[in-house]
Parts: C-alpha cells; structure tokens; sequence
C-alpha cells in the first residue's frame, strides 16, 4: 500500500455496501430511471451480493481460445465495433513516470494499468482472483506452493517473446530487492520472509511462501510483469537503483516504452494531455475471434480546475469524467439532454484520517526527542486522542462541502470491505464528552478559556497538510475551529506534496505533530494495509520505525496493543478460514478504534459521468480508480451515435485546455455578477443563472437567488463560525514554516468558489497541483480567527478554493498513498 492524503464509511451486511455503478437521476427523474436500495443512513446500496461482498454478479468466465498457435482470452461483452477515440477529461497533476514498478502517484498508476498486465487481475464484479496473462494459477494442497504457467504466444508490444524468465525477473530483482515503490514488495511479505520464485520451464514458474499467505493470489493480481530484456541492463549498472527510477519517467525520453497491456504510450504534452494508443500485439479476442482492444486511441486531457471538468463534458468535449458531489444535482438534470449518465460508485475505497505523532523516541543524530516530550505525552494519551476524535464536526463537511454525497468515516476499514465490523457504531460531534475525557486525563479550561494539561501546559499543537487539497484545507481548519470550542490551540501548517511522501515513506523528518493523511488500499483484503497497523511497518505513521543497516525494522518498544495488531495480521495472513479470518479483523478494527491512532473522518462518493456512446462500459464500486475502464479492451464507441463535434475532438487532441474558454465554470468570484440569465438553469459552481452553454460567455444580470448553489447557505449571510488560525506556509520542512498568516472560514461561509488548482487522481488521489484563491471573503468581511484566541489574521488560501476535486480522494491530494493495481 502506498501513502499520500484521502477518504472512507459504513453499512450492512446482507447487501453490497455500495451501488455498482447506478446510474443516478434528479428527483424529476427517478420515478423512470432504475434506483438502488438505500440503507438507513441514506446510503446507496446494490441489490445483488456476491460472496467477496464486492458488488453485482460477473459477467461470466474469460475463455481460452486456440489461434496460431497462441492462446487468448476471449472477452466476455457483446462484441463491439472497433476503432475511435475515448475522450476522458481529468483534473490532475502530470503523471510522474511510466514505469509500473516505480509509480506511486494516482495518475500514473491509472495509465500504468493500461499500459501493462500481470499474472492474474481482479474481477471487478465479483472482486474474486482470476488469471490473466497467465492461463492456469494451481496452489498444492500444502498451500505453500504456487505455480503459474503464462499463455503461449504472450508477446512485448516490440514483439519480443513474454516467458518465464520475465516473470522471475520481475519478482527476484525488481520486487525482492526494492527497486521503485516499495509497497510492491511489503505487500508479499509473510512471516518476515519474501517467497521465493523458480523457473520451471520456458512459461512456468514456481513460488513458495514461508508459511500459508491466504493474499499471495491478490499480490500476484498487483503486481505487473516487466519486460527483463528492456529493463536488466538499466538494473545491472553500478547506479542501477536511481537509473531504474529515471527509467520511463515522465520528464526523461519515453519513446523506447515496452508495454504488455492494450495500450501503449502515444503522446505526452506535459499539462495538456497524455494519449494513449491500440497496442497490436494484446492477447485479447471478442466472441467473434476480432482482435481487441476495440479502441484505437484513449486521450486524456489535463484541465486545471473541476469546474473545467463540468464545462469539457457539457461542450461535449469528453466521453468519460469523474465530476464532484457538489455537480451532481445540477448534470442529474442535464442527462437526456446532453445524452450521458451519472454512475455512483459508492463511498471512495480509501481512508482519510487525522494522526498525531506517538513518536517517544530520540533522534541518532541530535539525542534529543523527535516530539516535544510534553505533546508526546498527550498524544500518546488514549483519552486526548478520544477527545479530539468526539469534537470533530464530520456531518458538517459531508453536509456542506459534499453536499452530502459523501459520508462520516469512524474505522480503519472502508465499508465496501466484507471485511468491515458493523459493531463500530458512528457517533456525532460531542463536545461534553470530550471535555469529559480531558478532565479524566487532567486537563483543564481555565477562565481565559484556553486548555492546559496537569502541569500547567497550555495545550496546543500543529496540524500539518497539503496545501493543494481544497478537502484537507477546509478538514484542518474545520478542525482547528472545533477544537477550539475546547481551547485546543492549533497552528496550521502547509506542506509540499513531496514533504508529505517522503514523511510516509519513512524519509521525512519526524518532528511533526500531527497531519492529514489518506492511503489507499484494497477493500477485498485487509492485509493490504497491514503495514500501516504493523509496528514495524514502514506505513506506521503514527510511530515510524528506522531500519537497521539491513533494511529491516526491529521493534522493541510496542505498546501492548501494537503487539495485539500484530499478532492479528500475522495470524489473519495464514487463516484460510474466511470467518476466523473475518474474526480477526473485526479485533484488530475495534482495538484501532477504542486507541484512536488514526481518527478517520470522511468520504466523498465517487460518481463518473459516461457519455452513452460508451459501450459495455459497466463500472463497478470496485474499478473507481480507473473511472470504471476496468474492462476497458471491450469497451467501444458507438460511432452512429456519437455526439461529440469535430471542433470538440480536434481542440482535445491538439492538448489544448478546455479551460481556456471563458465561462462560469471557471471564472474568478469578480467575474460571476454579469451573466445573461436564462430561467431554471444556475451554475453549478458559481450559483449564476445563465444558460449552461454557447452563450456561457454572455453578461447579463447578477443572481438573485437567495441560496448559493455551491455551499447550499442563503446569500449575504455571514460565516456562523470561521474554521481556524495562524496557517504556515512551508517550503523548508514541518518545523521551518514561514509567517504568513490565513484565517479560512468553513464551507458554510458565503463565497463564490474559483476552481484554482487540481485534485489527485486514481484517478482519484492523484496528484494534484497547488494553487491558491486570495480573499475568497465576503467584501469588507475578514472572518474572525476562532483558533488562535492571540490575534485576528486575514485568510490568504480560503478553502472555498476549487483547488482540489473532493469526489476522488485521489483526487484529493498531490501525494494520495496508494496501493499498486
């Protein structure tokens, strides 16, 4: 599992915990379009349940089929039409590289997935293991041993054979010595040890854990074949580690890509588009023997706000989209019209939580104690961390920024897992029992209404996050501002995005307080975020560990609980007992959320926006990251009903922006006063009435709405409380902050929203870019300062900012940790 800021929720057991991919409709609308179930906390559920929990039935098995000698999959779609191009519109940073081994930012992730494939894959309706270049998958009866055998006939898009050797490569030198990510190489640990891979023959291949590992399959499902015969030289070099992480990187030549996937790399424009192509020599086959993919090309273009995302598709100028929850009433209206639908993929699969650093230790280097040793104590106070967890308002930000199409989080695992312990009850902002478990920890609130410990400590601490997330912006100073009701003092502090990676990585300094973070894993098997539970994971970010000179992470002062949680994953990860298994975990959720290491807080509903030319486009909960193309060698456009123009398509393929255009959607807060109006229609992100298309870029009169569409509060109403204080910029580390000073209000604040930067992708969790909004505030309004009860400043990056699209949690940070796919 790989680190970065995002998301997660919760639900019942006999139904799939998300919809699969339900389309979604206006209230005008759903009298006549399909609706799912909805559980008793309004949550979209589907009607059909699996065995893996993970969604609708299967489409049927994949089938082998003798052509030339070679084996290929048969697809299992209706068979389709090939040729076009699949427009996809993203708010995103620039993928970083095109190596599969070494990425670790969301967006590169996603195109890595098209651009190569592995062992085996996971159905995206079942959620089950089943095997994709390679033909058959046997486990021996001592489950122990593995054997893979690939299917003849496998070739590189340079028409190099795919063997063996390849598969042993991949494993003994790229996954077993940490080269690029290594969450490739956690994720297959077992009992301490690596298992071991043989070749038998010229296809076959022999692995061997150390003792029964109930994941290896899904690990094998993770992880890509690479091409040895393209990569081995760059490895073998006396600098062969850095050289592997330049190779394929975005930045250095990529025209000597070798991919096995359906795709390969076209075209870069670096901020503008990333275009993918047909790849000839794919394993795939429709029902009719037609080679697939079906596509010819996949385009991305990068757009720098999410209201562009809005405009793109409504100038039909993209096919596919993943839009914010706050969007999805207003293009619930315009589906028919503008012939595409909205999918719900349920509560985003990954966890967004605020963590304290429990670190006790002292640095190497200085000898002094990596935390203050008076904050270290509260935050390693069970009753502290309980008592910040209960005084979180996360009802208000699902209400508000969401627009509630997003949902509280309350534990380590997200609620489409099987896994997930329903005995975890959600619980509301309560102020009088935080304040009752601080006394019981011997805090007290004095008359100037500040908080201060038994040793007469006045509590307060920092809160780091990146800046380019318009979510963890408006989460800190929520926060910040609920906290403050408590006379906890809390000092915001920005980070880069690659301050933050290195700091989940283990390379970062340890000094830090407290953070937002988001990680990414995998909701069919819990043992994919072992290493963030693990006391001697290298995710294990409330206490990070250093390695010894051998690379491993010896433990010796776990708090009786850790121990617990490690026995727990250590056990789990041989239990093939899926109810002894489910046991388990159920403890080692309760036990993370009876000690609050990580105080999860929300989740944003993933919803997708299909033109309906797509063809057996079929996205499921379980293929949010890829925007629902989990299948997408089968997809297809139907070319007798495409609504795109030329005009659309040729300004997409040269890369230039859509974001160009002048319109609403992406016009500064001065800009949305002059708009020709057109009654019944309002922008969605400004809350100007205006007719949503060619005329976007008229003036006309001001809104007289008396609501903002975009925060839902009645307009001219000042912000009922202002979220927090002093924030710090900081380019040189956690603790080298410089002194500008902001005071953002919450999201109930009156302020047109500027979309001004971009979100992560994992789509979702990208990367994404950072930007800022100056004094989003009302005119001649400075919203007071609720943190800092010492000064009144001026907010300088209101979280109102549309700097981040908060429906992906990829899409929510520049650094989202995420697990390989």
């Amino acid at each position: 599992m790989l680190l970065i800021p995002a998301l997660l929720c919760a639900c019942t057991r006999q139904v799939s915990t998300i919809s699969g991919g339900t389309p979604r409709a206006s209230k005008s609308q759903q009298s006549t379009i399909e609706s799912p179930d909805q559980n008793a906390n309004g949550q979209v559920q589907s009607n059909t349940q699996t065995e893996n929990g993970a969604g609708p039935a299967s489409h049927g098995n994949y089938e082998t089929q003798q052509k030339d000698g070679a084996e290929l999959r048969q697809g299992r779609y209706v068979p389709g039409i090939p040729g076009g191009k699949l427009l996809a519109v993203t708010v995103t940073s620039d993928p970083k590289t095109f190596n599969a081994w070494a990425a670790d930012d969301s967006f590169s992730l996603e195109l890595c997935n098209l651009l190569f494939r592995g062992l085996a894959d996971i159905d995206h309706s079942t959620g089950d293991v089943i095997p994709d270049m390679a033909a058959e998958i046997s486990c021996d009866p001592d489950k122990l041993s593995y054997r893979t055998r690939l299917r003849r006939g496998l070739r590189w898009s340079d028409g190099t054979e795919i063997n063996a050797e390849d598969v042993a490569f991949t494993w003994n030198k790229i996954v077993a010595r940490g080269y690029g990510n290594p969450a490739l190489r956690e994720a297959a640990i077992v009992d301490g040890k690596l298992p071991v891979c043989t070749v038998e023959d010229e296809l076959t291949n022999k692995f061997i854990t150390a003792k029964p590992f109930v994941s290896f399959k899904r690990v094998l499902a993770t992880l890509k074949i690479a091409p040895k015969h393209a990569m081995e030289s760059t490895i073998n070099r006396n600098d062969g580690r850095s050289r592997f992480k330049e190779l394929w990187a975005a930045d250095k030549d990529t025209s000597q890509i070798v991919t096995s996937g359906p795709f390969t790399l076209s075209a870069f424009l670096p901020g503008q588009k990333v275009e993918l192509a047909r790849s000839s020599n794919f394993y795939m086959i429709d029902r009719n023997g037609c080679r697939l993919p079906y596509l010819d090309k996949i385009s991305y273009t990068i757009v720098p706000t999410p209201g562009a995302v809005v405009l793109a598709f409504d100038n039909k100028e993209a096919d596919l989209a993943q839009i914010r929850p706050r969007d999805e009433s207003w293009l619930a209206t315009q589906q028919e019209k503008q012939n595409f639908k909205l999918f719900n993929l349920g509560p985003a699969s990954t966890s967004f939580f605020l963590v304290f650093n429990m670190n006790r230790r002292t640095s190497p280097k200085s000898h002094k104690p990596f935390v203050d040793p008076v904050r270290s104590a509260w935050f390693n106070d069970t009753n502290f961390r309980q008592a910040v967890n209960h005084a979180i308002d996360r009802e208000l930000i699902v209400r508000d920024f969401f627009k509630k199409a997003g949902s509280c989080s309350f534990a380590c695992e997200p609620v489409n897992s099987p896994f997930y312990n329903h005995a975890l009850k959600p619980f509301p902002q309560n102020l009088k029992l935080s304040e009752t478990l601080l006394a019981r920890s011997g805090f007290v609130k004095r008359h100037d209404g500040r908080l201060y410990d038994s040793s007469g400590n006045r509590v307060r601490f920092t809160l780091s996050f990146v800046k380019a997330s318009k979510l963890y912006d408006l989460c800190a100073h929520t926060i910040a501002g609920d906290l403050k009701q408590l006379g906890i003092g809390v000092e915001l502090q920005y980070l880069e995005a690659a301050q933050v990676q290195e700091i989940a990585n283990g390379l970062g300094a340890k000094n830090w307080e407290a953070q937002l973070f988001s990680v990414t894993s995998d909701p069919l098997d819990p043992n994919s975020s072992s290493n963030l539970f693990r006391s001697n994971g290298r995710l294990h970010i409330f206490d990070q560990r250093d390695p010894d000179l051998r690379g491993n992470i010896v433990v010796e002062d776990a708090r009786p609980w850790e121990l617990r949680l490690d026995h727990i994953y250590d056990e789990a990860a041989g239990e093939f007992d899926r109810n002894k298994r489910k046991s388990l975990y159920y403890e080692a959720q309760k036990l993370v959320y009876d000690e609050a290491p990580y105080i999860y807080l929300v989740a944003p509903n993933v919803i997708v926006a299909a033109r309906n030319t797509l063809k057996n486009y079929t996205p499921t909960p379980l293929s949010q990251a890829s925007l629902g193309l989990h299948n997408v060698e089968e997809i297809y456009i139907d070319q007798g009903k495409i609504s795109l123009n030329k005009n659309s398509q040729d300004s997409t393929s040269s890369g230039k922006s859509t974001s160009d255009k002048t319109s609403p959607f992406n016009a500064s807060p001065d800009n949305t006063g002059s708009s020709s109006t057109n009654p019944g229609k309002t922008n969605p992100v400004n809350g100007v009435p205006g007719n949503v298309g060619a005329d976007r870029a008229k003036s006309g009169s001001s809104n007289s709405s008396k609501t903002n569409p975009v925060n839902g509060v009645p307009v001219n109403v000042s912000p009922d409380r202002a979220g927090s204080g002093k924030t710090i910029p900081s380019k040189a580390g956690p603790n080298k902050a410089s002194t500008s000073n902001t005071n953002p209000s919450k999201p109930d604040s009156n302020k047109a929203s500027s979309d001004n930067t971009t979100p992560g992708h994992a789509i979702p969790d990208n990367t994404n870019q950072s930007s800022t909004n100056p004094d989003n505030t009302n005119p001649g309004e400075t919203p007071p300062d609720k943190t800092n009860p010492d000064k009144s400043v001026t907010d300088k990056t209101s979280p109102d900012n549309d700097s981040q699209d908060e429906s992906n949690p990829d899409q929510m940070d520049p650094q989202e940790n995420r697990q390989p796919r």
